[in-house]
């Protein structure tokens, strides 16, 4: 049941945009270039977003906040709104994307001092922000794909800002296509719905699908619902269009934090969440698969990395799987519970990240690294923290929500996935470990480095503490079902069997989900034992960063990221040079020589007709006007003027005619 928004909401929206324009038009001419107006317009949103949330709270169950206004209007009486609505799911995301942004723009402020073009960092990242709360606001789909293409864009811009590096350009360029390509299917997925619902509108397209707007075509429907969540392939990094994100560690560190981390990847487990009530049985399947296979894939990928920001890349990747997979079970009250209490303790993670290759001069490699911890206590105690969490230890947050996925598996009986998420927690837990060993462990490897590394500035300390706070499970007690239990619009789909089972009872406590003694002992086993394992590993200093940790085969893939940029490369890629060099080839030989014979052709008949109308028509008017000419003169000639002359000249052709009279006639 819609009621009336407040009028502070628009304002989580237009602080931060006002915020960025100024920076983009003062920033170089305001105190410290503008970065304090652009971390106060975020800093007052979180504020805006905690009040709605306290607001949304106190409504009764099933009841949200919702406006809109008339955008615009085509020929024909079509009308399309702008609109906002703020239930369990948006208030959630409002507060991490204000949370985590508000904090790693804090952050940047150190990391990046100094910067020739910090004021041009600062504007981007506002809006980003911008671009980051339109979506997640939005009531209908034009106004999320305008703030998902906005996020797009900006992820472009901050991942390619030092761009004088090739390195940062190339990954920019391969972030903005491989996210365009997905957004290619929703794009498609939204035209389906539009043709078949005739609104764009969230709500209305539910009561249209619930109202037999497809009439019974459950194949156009899971078109559609797929179309979608394509756009959550590319933005979320999921297999086989996941292979962006690792490159998009090129740029500065605090957009991996933020972008990649917490708020740009999780656009589309929120658009897949909100819009779950759209996918029919065979779309579920579908997402579930894509998720395991990208939570696998990530995972194995991530044990041979010897990029600090690169197993923390992979690492998201296969979170972000879980969540998919979360939202493929059946149960996307769970993938967006992950998808919150993932973006603290990554977030918590990559700026810790951050913070180590500010102490070591830029270098990101493992093997320059270990020790670190005496020199570095506050940064590695919350890495540390984080770590558990991302590991899924219990009493942590990544426990509960981790594992309310895997369970959500099991009553769906999907075996496979429910197995193959398990294998996942383990290598998470392993991979995890081997990076704080070889960073925060052991002996320096790098003595000149590690003789100047310090503990970062408080500015950018703070922030990991706070992050580092969020990962007790005591914080998030009752989240999930208080969030996520009644999205809105569910007035308008109570009848969907699977959004029932997926919203009504979301909490383990109901009796659907019961806990398997098996699945109890995995769940609170996994997690250690990944620990352990990678810790008696390394405490015996036989294996370094390079060491093979996997079967052979498994360890071949890993360290070739499953071949998938060469798979590209070689396939995709060189088929589009092949069919590029193949259509130059037809351009220049087919259509070139086609158009250079058509010239020769019409020159030729050019010529003729040229000659033509200088022999046949030109001579023909001058023959003319010579016979003309010859008899003009020849009656010139007569005209003497002399009365003999005439005279004589009438006589004779006188006698001539009396002749031919007589004679021949």
């Amino acid at each position: 049941m819609a009621e009336t928004l407040p009028s502070y909401v628009p304002w989580i929206l237009f602080l931060p945009a006002i915020g960025a324009v100024v920076q983009q038009l003062l920033g170089p001419r305001l105190p410290r270039k503008g970065d304090l107006v652009v971390v106060g317009t975020m800093a007052a949103s979180l504020v805006l977003s905690v009040v709605t949330m306290l607001a949304w709270a106190k409504l009764p169950a099933g009841h949200y906040f919702a406006a809109s206004w008339k955008w615009f209007e085509l020929a024909g009486g079509v009308t399309f709104e702008m609109g906002m609505v703020v239930d369990g799911l948006t208030s959630a995301l409002l507060c991490v994307v204000t949370i985590v942004a508000t904090l790693v723009f804090l952050y940047s402020t150190a990391y990046m001092k100094g910067d020739p073009r910090y004021h041009r960092f600062f504007f981007w990242l506002s809006f980003f922000g911008v671009s980051m709360l339109i979506l997640t606001l939005a009531d209908n789909l034009l106004m999320l794909f305008i703030g998902w293409e906005l996020v797009g864009l900006c992820s472009y811009k901050l991942i390619g800002f030092w761009s004088e590096d090739l390195a940062n350009a190339e990954a920019a360029k391969k972030a903005f296509i491989t996210t365009r390509v997905g957004d290619v299917g929703m794009l498609i997925g939204i035209m389906i719905l539009y043709t078949q619902c005739g609104t764009l509108h969230i709500g209305e397209i539910f009561a249209a699908v619930k109202g037999g707007a497809f009439g019974g075509q459950e194949g156009l429907l899971t078109l559609a619902g797929v179309g979608l969540f394509f756009g959550a392939v590319g933005k979320s990094a999921q297999f086989p269009l996941h292979v962006w994100l690792p490159d998009a560690m090129a740029g500065p560190t605090p957009v991996s934090a933020l972008i990649h981390a917490a708020t740009m990847v999780a656009a589309g487990v929120y658009l897949s969440a909100r819009m779950f009530p759209l996918f029919t049985p065979d779309a579920l399947g579908f997402i579930a698969w894509t998720g395991g296979i990208t939570a696998f894939i990530g995972a194995i990928i991530a044990v041979s990395q010897t990029d600090i920001k690169k197993v923390l890349a992979y690492s998201t990747i296969s979170q972000l799987g879980y969540m998919i997979l979360g939202v493929g079970v059946g149960a996307p009250w769970a993938a967006m519970f992950h998808l919150c209490t993932h973006a603290m303790f990554k977030a918590c993670l990559f700026l810790g990240s951050g913070s180590v290759i500010h102490a070591m001069h830029h270098a990101q490699d493992l093997k320059d690294m270990g020790g670190l911890r005496a020199k570095m206590p506050v940064t590695f105690w919350t890495f540390v923290i984080s770590t558990l969490a991302l590991a899924g230890i219990p009493l942590t947050s990544g426990f509960m929500s981790k594992d309310a996925i895997l369970l959500q598996a099991l009553h769906e009986h999907r075996y496979v996935l429910f197995v193959l998420g398990f294998g996942v927690a383990f290598l998470t837990a392993f991979y995890m470990t081997r990076l704080v060993w070889l960073c925060f462990m052991g002996k320096p490897k790098n003595e000149e480095k590690f003789s100047h590394a310090h503990e970062s500035p408080l500015v950018m300390i703070a922030p990991l503490v706070i992050l580092a706070a969020f990962t007790p499970w005591v914080f998030w007690g009752g989240f999930a079902e208080d969030f996520f239990g009644t999205p809105a619009y569910y007035e308008s789909h109570p009848d969907f069997e699977h959004v029932q089972e997926a919203y009504i009872a979301p909490g383990a406590e109901a009796p659907h989900h019961e806990h398997p003694w098996y699945f109890q002992l995995l769940a609170y086993t996994t997690g250690g034992l990944g620990l352990a394992l990678g810790i008696g590993i390394f405490l015996s200093g036989r294996r370094d960063e390079k060491s093979r940790l996997l079967p052979a085969p498994l360890h071949d893939l890993s360290v070739h990221k499953f071949h998938m940029d060469e798979m590209y490369l070689d396939g995709i890629v060189a088929a589009g040079n092949a069919l590029s060099e193949q259509s130059h080839w037809i351009d220049a030989n087919v259509v070139d020589g086609a158009v250079n014979v058509s010239g020769a052709v019409s020159l030729f008949v050019g010529d003729a007709s040229g000659d033509a109308d200088q022999v046949i028509v030109d001579g023909a008017v001058n023959l003319t006007a010579d016979v003309a000419e010859g008899a003009g003169a020849m009656v010139a000639t007569a005209q003497t003027g002399r009365i003999r002359n005439y005279i004589t000249a009438a006589l004779g052709l006188t006698a001539v005619v009396v002749v031919i009279l007589v004679f021949v006639l």
